[in-house]
């Protein structure tokens, strides 16, 4: 059975989260689409030791704080 985060302790900082100020992570494009007012959501399946990020992204929405993505395509 999967175990999920205490999410009744507060994240305060990026360091909380993943344990540095940025997160480097690879993941799989599950979805793109087009939102009714022209946005583009996308969405990523992280896998299963995807916790720490999903902390990490987590922490990110909730503060409100904008990200720089760099995406690299693996071989493979």
């Amino acid at each position: 059975m999967p175990t999920y985060p205490d999410w009744t302790h507060s994240i305060d900082t990026p360091q909380e989260a993943v344990g540095r100020d940025k997160a480097t992570f690879y993941a799989e494009v599950d979805k793109v689409q087009t939102m009714a007012d022209g946005s583009i959501r996308v969405v990523l399946g992280l896998g299963e030791d995807g916790l720490k990020v999903m902390q990490f992204l987590a922490w990110c929405n909730q503060k409100g704080i904008i990200l720089d993505i760099v995406a690299t395509a693996r071989e493979g």
